[in-house]
C-alpha cells in the first residue's frame, strides 16, 4: 500500500498525519473537506482513506456512504476523530 488519502478539516491534523506517513514512504494526498475527499477518490482512487468523522459540510459518515454508493465497497476507509472528551459532539 503506497497511496493514502487523508481527509480532515483541521490543517494541523492533515500536516501531522501526512508528515508521519511520508516518513514511512507512503504517497499521501490530503483533502480539507468531505466533498473534496469524495471528489479526489472518484478521480484518483487511493489504496486507503483516513477520514475525519466530523467535518463541516458533509461528515465522514456521509462521505463514506457516497463512496460506497459509487461502487467503492472494497476501498478501505477508516473514520477517525480527535474528539475524546465526554460531551463533545
Amino acid at each position: 500500500m503506497s497511496h493514502i488519502l487523508v481527509v480532515d478539516d483541521n490543517e494541523l491534523n492533515l500536516e501531522l498525519v501526512r508528515d508521519v506517513l511520508e516518513l514511512d514512504g507512503f504517497e499521501v494526498e490530503t483533502a480539507a473537506s468531505g466533498e473534496e475527499g469524495v471528489a479526489m477518490v472518484r478521480s484518483n482512487p487511493p489504496e486507503l482513506v483516513l477520514m475525519d468523522l466530523r467535518m463541516p459540510g458533509i461528515s465522514g459518515l456521509e462521505a463514506l456512504a457516497l463512496l460506497r454508493n459509487d461502487g467503492f465497497e472494497k476501498l478501505p476507509i477508516v473514520l477517525l476523530t480527535a474528539s475524546v472528551m465526554k460531551g463533545e459532539g
